[in-house]
């Protein structure tokens, strides 16, 4: 007795598929140009702050984190900026749109803005683990790829896309 072929089907989600992330995935696995983290990943790992998943990606640091998880930066370990120790900070873009600036130029969100209120300017502020599908870590501008980059992008980025 023949038995029916099984037939699995596997599904992504449409927004990232159009957005480019597996694409990206697939090419900088390839040639290690980036980290890259699903929303499986997310789940598997259950990080109560997604700054301490990012941080394990090579070449990320993080840093001026308060007990809460504020205030949390993340910087590029594989650049400078200057005599700093800390490294270079990296831009943040939440759903392709930048939300957080490396950069202490005048383009900055968080230029005149007093420090109390600067502690938003993490992304442990702006999205939870559980709303993440997924990440893109890019501590270079050499492995960035142009719709992340720009004139203050040398240090690199981290992409989070939304579900």
């Amino acid at each position: 007795m023949a038995l029916e072929p099984l037939v699995a089907t596997a599904t992504r989600p449409r927004r990232l598929e159009i957005k480019g992330f597996y694409e990206r995935k697939y090419w900088g696995e390839l040639i290690a140009g980036g980290a890259f983290f699903t929303a499986e990943d997310i789940e598997r790992r259950s990080p109560l702050r997604i700054t301490h998943m990012i941080a394990d990606a090579p070449g990320v640091r993080l840093a001026n984190c308060d007990m809460w998880g504020h205030g949390c930066k993340l910087y590029s370990t594989t650049h400078s900026r200057g005599f700093s120790d800390q490294g270079c900070k990296l831009n943040i873009y939440l759903d392709g749109n930048i939300a957080i600036r490396g950069s202490k130029e005048r383009w900055s969100l968080t230029s005149g803005v007093p420090p109390e209120a600067q502690l938003r300017e993490s992304i442990n502020d702006l999205v939870l683990p559980t709303e993440i599908a997924g990440i893109e870590v890019y501590t270079g501008g050499a492995s960035l790829p142009a719709e992340f980059g720009g004139r203050d992008s040398r240090c690199g980025a981290v992409a989070i896309w939304t579900k």
